[in-house]
C-alpha cells in the first residue's frame, strides 16, 4: 500500500517540487513509514515515493532509487513474484548495478525496486513482460528527459496520469494528480454515465478530463513531444495443458495457486484474509494455512477475518468457514455485521474525490478493514477474482463430447435439466446444438455472408431500459458518442496446436471474463479503499500464472453444471476439511442490503432522491428514480442501476456541488 508520484515541467519550470509534494500530501495514508523524494539538478523534475513496508526485503529498500551508472530514477509500488528465478535470470545486472549504486550493506537482500532496475538494464522497455506480480513504477532519464512507466497486467497497481504540454503529472490516485498546482477538475460526463451505467470499456477513462488511468499490461511512454502507450503483454491462447488423468489437472493447478498463496504471505506484518463460506476464500486460507504447516512459508502470522450475523442468519457463513479454522487452528476474528448496513455511516464514508465508484457493503468492509489495521495487519488477502478464473460464466459441453467425456457430458445434461426444469432433448438442445450452430454463425465467413444476404439494423450499444430507466435518452446517447474502441488488443492466437473453433470459444469467453472491466474497476476500488488504513491488497486469484494455467487447460476440466469450481475443489482435496470442501458455497448476503433500503436507511435514501445534482446536470430523472425506489419499499426487486445513482449522487454532493 505505497505510492509513487512524478511531476515533470518540460518547459523547464521550476516547480515540480511544489507539485510532487502537492500530490505526496494528497494522500499520507499511504506513507506510514515515510515520504521520499528525489529532484532534478534543474528543479524541473521531482519523484516521489511514499512508503510502507511489508516485505522483509523493504526494510532495507532506498527509494526513489538512482541508478549511478545510467543516472535513471526509480520508483515501484512493486511486490514481484518468482523472485528465486528472477535474481538468477539478473545476476549479472544486479551485480553491475549494486557496484554502481551500493546497498544499504553488502549483504543485503535484493529489493523489489532493484529487480525493475536490473531488469530494465536488460531488456529496456520490454521488462515489465518479463515481471510478474503486482506492480506499478515509474523510470525517469534525466539525461533524455524520457519518462517510462508500467502496469501490471493483472491491474492489483493503479496508476493515472495527466499529460499537458508543459508538463506530465502521474501518481498512484486520481486524488493526487488534482492536488498538484494548476489541474483543473472537470467533470467528464462520459464518465459519470459510465458510472450510472456500468460501462467501463474504456479503461483510460476517468471521472475527470485530462486524467488518465493507464490500463493494465500498458507501459507509457512520455518525452517533452509526446507521450504515448501501448500494450506490452497479453495472453498466449495459443497455450494448452494436457494431462492423462484428472488428478494430474487438479495437482497442476494446486502447485501454482499455493505458489501465489506464498507469494503473498512474503510479509513482516500480520497477514490479514476476509473468510468466507466461499470456494474462493477458503481456497485461499486452506492453502495458507497448509504451507505454514508445512513450515514452507517465512511469516506464519496468519488471521482469518469473517462476517458475522446474529439477526440476519441467512446470511451467516461461519458454519462453513468455522470448519477450515478449527482445522488449521487460526486466530479468527468475527466481524459483528448485522448493523453495518449499506450507507450505514453515510456520509462519513464517501467515495473519495478521484472516483464515484463505491460498492453496496463498503461499510462492512471498513468495519473489516478497521479491526485488521488495529491488529497490526499490513497484507489483507482477498479472493475477489475466483468467481471470473474458475467460475461458472464459462460452460463447455462441447468440448466434454470432442475428448469422448461421455458419462461426465451425460452427468452435466441430466444436472442442467434438473436445474431448469426441463427434459434432456430440451438440455442438449440448449447445450450442445445451440452452441455449435453459435459457433458457425459467429463465424467471421458466415456473418459476412449472413448481413450480405439478409442485413439487420445496428443494435443499440447501451439499453438502460433494463438496469436504469431513469438515466435521461439523451444522455445514454451523449454516452455512445463518447465511447472510444476498447484499447485491449486481440489475444494472442486463437488456440493451441490442432484446437478446433469448438474448443477456442471457452477459452476466448474465458480470457473476457477474467479481464472484466467491471471487475477490475471494483479490484481498483478495493485497492484504494483499504490504503486508508494502511492495508495492501493481494489477491492469489489475481495471480498471472494461475489465471494463465486455467486458460491452458480444458474448460470442462475447470468448470462443470454438475461440479461447480471444479478444479478448485479438485486441487483442494487434502487441503480443505472434506466437509467444507463438498459444502463451500457462496451464501447471499442481500438480505443486509434489503435492510437498509426497506428499514435502516430510508432516511438518508431519501435525502439523497430530494433536489438531486444529478438531475440537475441532465443525466437522469428524478421523479422517475424516486418512484423505483418506493416500488422498492413495497418489496419489488431494485435494479442494478439503482446503487451507482446513489452514489453519484453522494460523491457529487461531497465533492462537486454546483459542478
Amino acid at each position: 500500500m505505497s505510492g509513487i508520484a512524478l511531476a515533470v515541467y518540460w518547459n523547464g519550470e521550476k516547480t515540480a517540487v511544489k507539485a510532487a509534494q502537492a500530490m505526496a500530501d494528497a494522500a499520507p495514508f499511504r506513507a506510514p513509514d515515510g515520504t521520499y523524494l528525489w529532484v532534478s539538478t534543474g528543479a524541473d523534475a521531482a519523484v516521489v515515493y511514499q512508503s510502507m513496508r511489508v516485505t522483509p526485503e523493504a526494510e532495507v529498500e532506498r527509494q526513489p532509487f538512482v541508478d549511478r551508472a545510467t543516472g535513471v530514477v526509480y520508483a515501484a509500488y512493486a511486490r514481484l513474484d518468482g523472485r528465486e528465478e528472477l535474481i538468477r535470470e539478473l545476476t549479472r545486472e544486479l551485480e553491475r548495478l549494486r557496484a554502481a549504486t551500493q546497498p544499504v550493506h553488502e549483504d543485503a537482500p535484493v529489493t523489489d525496486v532493484e529487480l525493475v532496475a536490473a531488469a530494465h538494464r536488460r531488456w529496456g522497455d520490454d521488462a515489465p513482460a518479463h515481471l510478474v506480480g503486482d506492480f506499478a513504477y515509474v523510470a525517469y532519464d534525466p539525461r533524455s528527459r524520457r519518462v517510462f512507466a508500467a502496469r501490471d497486467p493483472m491491474g492489483l497497481r493503479p496508476l493515472y496520469y495527466l499529460s499537458e504540454p508543459g508538463r506530465l503529472l502521474l501518481a498512484t490516485e486520481v486524488a493526487q494528480v488534482l492536488a498538484a498546482p494548476g489541474v483543473l477538475r472537470e467533470l467528464d460526463r462520459v464518465a459519470l454515465l459510465g458510472h450510472l451505467l456500468q460501462e467501463y470499456r474504456d479503461e483510460a477513462r476517468t471521472a475527470y478530463v485530462g486524467i488518465a488511468a493507464l490500463p493494465p499490461a500498458r507501459a507509457l511512454v512520455a518525452t517533452p513531444s509526446q507521450t504515448l502507450t501501448r500494450r506490452f503483454w497479453d495472453y498466449d491462447l495459443t497455450r494448452s495443458v494436457r494431462f492423462a488423468s484428472e488428478d494430474e489437472y487438479a495437482q497442476a493447478f494446486r502447485d501454482a495457486f499455493a505458489t501465489a498463496v506464498k507469494d503473498r504471505l512474503r510479509s513482516d506484518s500480520v497477514v490479514a484474509a476476509n473468510l468466507s463460506g466461499g470456494m474462493d476464500s477458503g481456497a485461499t486460507v486452506a492453502t495458507a494455512g497448509w504451507l505454514r504447516r508445512r513450515g514452507d512459508v517465512q511469516h506464519p502470522r496468519l488471521r482469518t477475518y469473517s462476517f458475522a450475523y446474529e439477526e440476519l442468519e441467512d446470511a451467516d457463513e461461519r458454519h462453513i468457514s468455522d470448519l477450515l479454522v478449527s482445522h488449521y487452528g487460526l486466530d479468527a476474528v468475527n466481524v459483528p455485521a448485522d448493523d453495518a448496513w449499506p450507507l450505514s455511516s453515510y456520509p462519513a464514508l464517501t467515495a473519495d474525490v478521484g472516483d464515484p465508484m463505491a460498492i453496496v457493503y463498503q461499510d462492512l468492509i471498513a468495519r473489516l478493514a478497521r479491526m485488521a489495521h488495529g491488529d497490526r495487519a499490513r497484507v489483507i488477502m482477498t479472493s475477489a477474482r475466483g468467481d471470473l478464473v474458475v467460475g461458472d460464466a464459462v460452460q463447455d459441453q462441447l468440448g466434454m463430447l470432442l475428448a469422448g467425456r461421455f458419462v461426465d457430458l451425460n452427468a452435466d445434461l441430466n444436472h442442467y435439466a434438473r436445474w431448469r426444469g426441463i427434459d434432456k432433448v430440451a438440455a442438449v438442445r440448449r447445450l450442445l446444438v445451440r452452441q455449435a450452430l453459435g459457433e458457425v454463425t459467429t463465424h467471421p465467413w458466415t456473418l459476412s455472408l449472413r448481413n450480405a444476404l439478409r442485413p439487420r439494423p445496428p443494435r443499440p450499444a447501451l439499453d438502460p431500459a433494463s438496469q436504469a430507466p431513469w438515466v435521461e435518452r439523451g444522455a445514454v446517447a451523449e454516452l455512445v458518442a463518447g465511447l472510444t474502441a476498447s484499447q485491449r488488443s486481440e489475444p494472442q492466437g486463437l488456440g493451441g496446436p490442432g484446437d478446433s473453433a469448438l474448443v477456442r470459444r471457452p477459452k476466448r469467453e474465458r480470457r473476457k471474463i477474467i479481464d472484466l472491466p467491471s471487475a477490475r474497476k471494483m479490484l481498483e476500488w478495493d485497492e484504494r479503499f483499504h490504503a486508508r488504513f494502511s492495508l495492501e491488497v493481494t489477491d492469489p486469484w489475481s495471480d498471472r500464472r494461475v489465471a494463465e494455467l486455467a486458460l491452458a487447460m480444458p474448460q470442462w476440466m475447470v468448470q462443470r453444471h454438475a461440479e461447480r469450481k471444479r478444479i478448485a475443489r479438485r486441487a483442494m482435496r487434502g487441503l480443505m476439511p472434506e466437509d467444507m470442501r463438498t459444502a463451500a458455497r457462496k451464501i447471499d448476503p442481500s438480505p443486509l442490503f434489503r435492510r437498509a433500503l426497506e428499514e435502516r436507511a430510508v432516511g438518508t435514501i431519501s435525502h439523497l432522491l430530494a433536489d438531486m445534482v444529478t438531475a440537475d446536470m441532465g443525466l437522469l430523472d428524478e421523479v422517475a428514480l424516486r418512484r423505483h425506489y418506493e416500488d422498492v419499499r413495497a418489496g419489488a426487486s431494485d435494479l442494478p442501476g439503482f446503487w451507482p445513482a446513489l452514489t453519484l449522487e453522494a460523491w457529487l454532493r461531497a465533492h462537486h456541488v454546483g459542478a
